[in-house]
């Protein structure tokens, strides 16, 4: 039934037509900026011509964390149309819907009243003649803000798969509409794996045969939700262009850098500057055209793809200038066991770079791994909900779309759902000196891995400490033992880093320090509180005019994907909230039901917590020092909180559980779907932003 729904949805979908631009006040496009503003602010033109049936405005004002906008038009001061958006938008510009016009209307007066920003929008524009610019707050501008006017298309998206696919099977290594067929397949085989191993898990009460184990004490479906993570993030690696994961091109400039230069990348600058090679390709394949703009497309004609061969066949040098742009300052093991696919593929950059996805899939398989084996740990008694929970893990397509990228992220994933399971499996099997090796080999391998991971290393020495007073008891000084030893292996890393640094010049910990500190004032307080919880009354306004638990943490995290740019609409942010509440709730009735097993498991939950709420607090000051001292961007993306996969496969694992015996099956099997069918419809909006 519910795949019956889902195709149902998805069918609905397609039948609607794209939106097209019907009218632009700019046929040259955008200019320059024009502006910077940050205070409320009301920007208006004249001279605008309205055509009938303009069912939103797009207009040339960008934010990485967009502000309320609201629109008016009139003409001889009678109000023709209005719309408004929220704060949910990002990018070089924000689309507004309003109310279409029956006639077209020339010579009218577009007022846009932009309310308090939480950072910097930029305005930008057009040449405008003398006099017949935008004003902002009364002041005549340079220009004029760029608007273009949309309606619905002729053409429903049925109409268009043909194009579609067409356009998809441009701007890579290897060219032809089979990689619209290999997509598909791959998520066919995502599916029928999914709720196969569903149905079988709930049906059988997770208990399989001993014959389904395979390597050991692994259970096959393990092995199963690692080989559905693997194809879905696959899938997600040949739908994204090329360079358009986030920051990819900088990450890639470091792999880059090692292989070529057989040195660490130096001087990171915002925009690194990449080797001749790569330079040519990202420009050849619209890379800047693309990136933070969602209604630019990728490559679409023939010419556009001789061009961009022409680019990777060109023995442009590789030798990079040093630089990596934001990535320069991460820890190096991810990037060097890229340089494995880097040298597999050499000769060809965009065969590289998707081998180096398809590396970053595999790190995503080993993530729903070791999260299932986590939830078996965590979930004894009920080991059919570590399949669902790791299913589901899988199968969450922000995980899923950065497991496919070129990124650190992918190699924080499955070391930190290791750093959970150690942990588990300390609280329920003992921390033995062995075990102990292992976690501070984890936290060592974390720490040069990705910077975000210190806050799990730090959040894990509470863990140690808690099992440390767990076990003082029984085994009085010998229960300092393992802890030490977690910590001085784990510790290495630090130590090394810090010798580098001595014998440099320069702190190699020093982008670290924003990470490290814990909220020292009322300010960073207060920001890290509004960061993620609304405004307690007394609190300077960060955000004014947005509800950051909603329009960035929860809305971001139903979508966010390519540059970081390209959204669901508002509509579809509200009614996830209704999924997203059922599944607290029977998250809740779980706990409830079960209150006495886990009351005995107290000092373990509060472990959880505590980490959970570390890696809340660390990237809230991390974002105050950039945002508010620094007046950079907030770490307003929800990718940065993936590390805590593994709760969010325990929260679903205790949902269906807390759904009651009777309802299990159906609540189980309705989870996969749900994070099924989310999955698929996040991959169809990634494909209408770049080929649509």
């Amino acid at each position: 039934m519910g795949i019956v729904l889902l195709a149902l949805v998805v069918a609905l979908t397609l039948t609607h037509a794209p939106p097209r631009v019907v009218a632009t006040n700019a046929p040259g496009g955008v200019g320059g900026e024009l502006a910077t503003l940050i205070e409320p602010g009301e920007l208006c033109q004249g001279h605008e011509a309205l055509p009938a049936g303009a069912s939103a405005m797009r207009l040339s004002v960008g934010a990485y964390v967009g502000s309320p906008v609201r629109v008016t038009v009139s003409s001889d001061s009678r109000l023709l149309t209005r719309g408004s958006r929220g704060a949910t938008w990002t990018g070089r510009s924000v689309t507004v819907p309003v109310t279409p016009l029956s006639r077209p209307v020339s010579n009218a007066r577009v007022c846009i009243d932009i309310a308090r920003a939480s950072e910097l929008l930029f305005i930008a524009g057009a040449p405008a003649a003398n006099g017949a610019g935008a004003t902002l707050g009364g002041q005549q501008l340079e220009g004029k803000v760029v608007v273009e006017y949309l309606a619905s298309g002729r053409g429903s998206w049925w109409s268009r798969i043909g194009s579609v696919a067409g356009h998809m099977a441009l701007g890579r290594a290897f060219t032809g509409t089979w990689i619209v067929w290999l997509v598909v397949l791959l998520m066919a085989t995502v599916g029928v794996l999914a709720l196969r191993l569903a149905l079988r898990e709930l049906s059988s009460g997770g208990q399989p045969p001993r014959r389904l184990r395979i390597v050991g004490r692994v259970p096959r479906a393990a092995w199963v939700c690692a080989l559905i993570a693997f194809l879905n993030a696959s899938a997600w690696s040949l739908i994204v262009p090329p360079f358009q994961g986030k920051d990819e091109a900088d990450h890639f400039a470091y792999v880059e850098t090692l292989a070529e230069n057989h040195t660490l990348p130096a001087n990171g600058h915002e925009n690194g500057v990449y080797s001749p090679e790569e330079s040519a390709v990202i420009q050849a394949d619209r890379y800047f055209q693309m990136t933070h703009t969602p209604q630019a497309h990728a490559i679409f004609t023939t010419a556009e793809q001789r061009a961009l061969e022409s680019a990777v066949n060109a023995g442009e040098s590789l030798r990079t200038s040093g630089e990596a742009g934001i990535a320069t300052s991460e820890p190096p093991l991810y990037y060097a066991l890229q340089t494995i696919p880097y040298e597999i593929a050499r000769g060809n950059i965009l065969a590289q770079l998707q081998l180096m996805r398809l590396l970053g899939a595999l790190f995503g398989a080993i993530t729903a791994l070791l999260i299932f084996l986590f939830l078996r740990e965590l979930l004894p008694g009920t080991p059919w909900a570590a399949t669902i929970g790791a299913l589901c893990v899988a199968l969450q397509p922000m995980f899923a779309f950065m497991s496919g990228s070129v990124s650190p992220d992918a190699g924080l994933f499955p070391v930190s759902a290791a750093a959970f399971l150690c942990i588990a499996r300390a609280f329920r099997r003992g921390f033995t000196p062995r075990l102990a090796l292992v976690f501070g080999g984890v936290i060592a391998i974390g720490l040069v891995t990705k910077l975000n991971f210190l806050a799990i290393a730090l959040g894990s020495l509470v863990s140690l400490a808690a099992l440390a007073m767990r076990e003082l008891r029984s085994k009085r000084w010998r229960a300092l033992l393992s802890p030490a030893i977690a910590a001085c292996v784990g510790g290495i890393p630090v130590a090394i880093y810090e010798l580098r640094s001595a014998f440099s010049g320069h702190p190699v910990l020093g982008p670290l320090a924003g990470l490290t500190s814990a909220p020292s004032t009322f300010d960073e307080i207060s920001y890290a509180w509004q960061f993620f919880l609304p405004r307690i009354p007394g609190m300077t306004h960060y955000f004014e005019g947005i509800r950051t638990y909603k329009d960035i943490w929860f809305n971001r995290s139903v979508g966010l994907y390519g540059w970081m740019d390209t959204l669901f609409p508002t509509w579809v942010d509200n009614v996830a909230l209704l999924p997203a509440a059922l599944i607290a709730l029977l998250c809740g009735r779980g706990l409830f039901a079960r209150r006495a097993v886990w009351k005995a498991r107290l000092l373990e939950l509060g472990v959880y917590v505590g980490l959970t709420l570390w890696v809340l607090v660390m990237l809230g000051v991390s974002s105050y020092h950039g945002d508010a001292l620094n007046h950079g961007p907030a770490f307003a993306e929800p990718r940065y909180l993936l590390a805590l996969l593994a709760l969010l496969g325990a929260v679903v694992a205790v949902a269906v559980r807390g759904a009651g015996r009777r309802w299990m099956a159906v609540t189980g099997a309705a989870m996969v779907v749900l994070f099924l069918g989310h999955d698929i419809v996040s991959q169809l909006q990634v494909v209408a932003r770049y080929y649509g």
